[in-house]
């Protein structure tokens, strides 16, 4: 852990985002949020099963751990569609860029406590080690709140894993397994001492390039999630694309 938020706090030495050589939409490299301070290095595994922009092992390793944590939960789900249609970065030789993203993240924010507002993820799983700086809050539907499962006493940084329910696997599951609402924020127990920033290294699982339901490519999905505001929307847009293409 220690070590991945250093490599996050030298992000200056990391190209600025470029897309994928025929795929427009899906980046690699280093780009900013406009809104604050914060940094992402979206990295994505290569032809050689390695991370690009180029990592140390150690950053390597532990997105292929994140690999395969995703593949145990996701094979030990009801139904084995999600796992042979998830895009899961092993240790071996591929045949295209991941869609998958490892994502290292610096998260700051100068005059607001929220870091990375309100949202779901256009994923199968999202997969976040625990930090050390607690701020990653998960809403639950039950209280109507969100929590913070870092903050517990019973988080252990460098060996927990927070696991999120993705778009993908809500809208594949029927809503068996609800997209997760998240959020990060940056405070601290004394609002005296507020902190600014944040390091965390998620592993976002998204769907094969080559991947289909309902007859149509999951890339395509991927476009219908990323445009929609409600469920409602998504299906709707789902049977235009069945319909018309």
């Amino acid at each position: 852990t220690a070590f991945s938020t250093k490599l996050v706090e030298d992000y200056r030495s990391f190209p600025p985002a470029q897309p994928i050589q025929n795929r427009p939409e899906e980046f690699i490299g280093l780009f900013a949020d406009p809104h604050t301070d914060s940094k992402f290095l979206e990295c994505r595994f290569g032809l050689d099963g390695t991370l690009d922009p180029k990592c140390p092992a150690k950053i390597n390793d532990l997105g292929h751990s994140l690999g395969s944590l995703g593949l145990r939960i996701l094979s030990s789900l009801d139904d084995p569609t999600y796992a042979r249609l998830c895009d899961i970065p092993l240790e071996r030789k591929r045949n295209e860029v991941s869609t998958t993203v490892f994502r290292l993240c610096r998260y700051e924010s100068i005059k607001e406590d929220v870091a990375f507002g309100s949202h779901t993820d256009t994923t199968f799983l999202t997969l976040v080690p625990c930090a050390s700086q607690p701020g990653l809050e998960v809403f639950d539907p039950s209280i109507g709140a969100f929590l913070c499962h870092e903050a517990s006493p019973l988080a252990c940084p460098g060996r927990d894993v927070i696991c999120l329910a993705g778009e993908f696997l809500d809208l594949l599951s029927n809503g068996k397994y609800g997209s997760a609402v998240h959020r990060v924020i940056l405070t601290s127990a004394d609002a005296k001492q507020r902190r600014t920033t944040r390091s965390s290294t998620p592993l976002l699982l998204r769907a094969k390039r080559s991947a289909s339901w309902l007859c149509l490519p999951l890339t395509t999905i991927w476009k219908v999630l990323a445009k929609a505001s409600s469920e409602e929307e998504v299906r709707q847009m789902l049977i235009e694309q069945q319909q018309y293409g």
